[in-house]
């Protein structure tokens, strides 16, 4: 089978996208369904990680065997291989932090099962990113994520549209499996009659549905790389379901990507002709900022960020308690860290208490934190700083929707713990997917 040629348009954010032809070198199996079966299985991670396997497996979700189960088949190919400089920094980071932490883990003494198979889970993920890095068919990507964004945005209105008007509550559990996460439709039924519906699509959280839906929200404002202007239609749709879940982190990065995508269009146009153009364009969006800061289901994402900055909140355990957790560690673990996966075993044994803890610290209380302090916490300084060099090193190599999916991630990892769990492997291969060290090395070998 011969390598095929594929087109991707790729340009600044918002700005004049240019239109780059590079052969895909993955090998044939770039065109096999072995990709685009683990193509399909990193799509699906974050609905499938909300289930338990028909075997169970402690620690294991549904997404992991799915994950698992599509590489073996990718392992089975002759010349399996990555492209070194594109996912270097990444490596570099996993390596210091395994290292560092085997060190943290001596000089403390402590190394527990659990923790043990908190650093494999994790290495298992940054696996699956170095593979997706070389054989994540985006074009079949782009096919089945468009679809699962228009689905689940449009339940998560009907699902607003019969709970006013039935009072049902439209299931959220779409396998016949248990899931993961201990959570019925009684519960939800119960917070939506104390207080209001926050509908979640397919999801356990709405928090989950907007971390789905967001890298669709960039992704459309391109077009889905098919076209140069933007999928209006979808976009609205999509970032409509994100307003009604009233996620605080689906309802600000998406206006946050919606915003950028709108400033990059009115400065790439330097023509003189198109002052007015932008000026009506800036008015437009400054009234919709303001329509959109009025609305109830926005009003109520601010006062749960402005309003519960108060102890064991999930706002204070999100943002700020990983931080104030590390001010108060020995300056030694402040260099090295704790150590990857004992952040709750070390704060609980070493009795800190900061003023965003709870009233009753519990073992899953203790362990939280964002993806930022997390690394701070685990890997220490010089572990924290890594992390920033791949970050960086994403925004350098990356453009247009690629980048606003990273710019998420960026947002996302100041809020949410998603770094070092399954959500991983989502987000970096759709950035990976994009990098443009991927089209250098292309057209070197064409």
């Amino acid at each position: 089978m011969r390598p095929y040629k594929l087109i991707i348009r790729l340009g600044n954010v918002g700005g004049r996208v240019s239109v780059i032809s590079y052969n895909n070198i993955a090998l044939t199996q770039s065109s096999t369904t072995t990709s685009k079966l683990f193509t399909l299985a990193i799509i699906l991670s974050p609905i499938f990680r909300q289930y338990i396997p028909i075997i169970p497996i402690p620690g294991v979700t549904l997404g992991d065997m799915a994950l698992g189960i599509s590489c073996v088949f990718l392992l089975l190919t002759p010349k399996l291989d990555f492209p070194v400089q594109k996912v270097k920094p990444l490596v570099l980071f996993w390596f210091f932090g395994t290292t560092v932490s085997f060190f943290s883990f001596l000089i403390q003494q402590e190394l527990t099962f659990e923790i043990f198979s908190r650093l494999i889970r994790y290495s298992f993920y940054v696996f699956l990113v170095l593979v997706s890095s070389k054989y994540f068919q985006l074009k079949y990507a782009l096919k089945i994520f468009k679809f699962l964004c228009i689905i689940i945005s449009l339940y998560i209105i009907v699902q607003v549209i019969i709970y006013n008007i039935f009072g049902i509550i439209l299931p959220f559990k779409i396998l016949p499996i248990p899931l993961y996460k201990d959570i019925s439709l009684n519960y939800i039924s119960l917070i939506a009659s104390r207080y209001y519906l926050r509908p979640q699509g397919i999801f356990v959280e709405p928090g989950y549905a907007a971390k789905f839906l967001l890298p669709g929200l960039a992704l459309s404002l391109f077009g889905w790389m098919k076209k140069e202007k933007a999928d209006i239609k979808t976009t609205m749709l999509i970032f409509s379901a994100l307003i009604l879940t009233t996620s605080s982190q689906g309802i600000f990065i998406g206006a946050l990507i919606v915003g950028l995508y709108i400033i990059s269009l009115v400065k790439s146009n330097k023509s003189y002709s198109d002052v007015l153009k932008n000026f009506i364009i800036i008015l437009i969006f400054v009234l919709s900022i303001v329509f959109f800061l009025n609305l109830d289901t926005v009003q109520t994402a601010l006062n749960k960020v402005t309003g519960e900055i108060r102890s064991g909140s999930s706002v204070a355990l999100r943002i700020y308690r990983g931080f104030a957790v590390f001010l108060q560690l020995p300056i030694l673990f402040q260099i090295i860290g704790v150590g990857h996966g004992n952040l709750g075993n070390f704060v609980i044994e070493n009795s800190i208490v900061t003023e965003y803890d709870p009233a009753i610290i519990t073992p899953a209380s203790a362990d939280y934190a964002n993806s930022f302090s997390t690394a701070l916490l685990y890997y220490g300084i010089i572990g924290f700083l890594l992390l920033v060099y791949v970050y960086w090193h994403f925004f350098k190599n990356t453009k247009g929707a690629f980048r606003l999916i990273l710019i998420c991630q960026i947002v996302l990892s100041f809020v949410a713990g998603g770094l070092f769990g399954v959500t991983m492997v989502f987000y970096f291969s759709l950035i990976y997917s994009g990098y443009n060290l991927r089209i250098q090395e292309n057209q070197k070998n064409s």
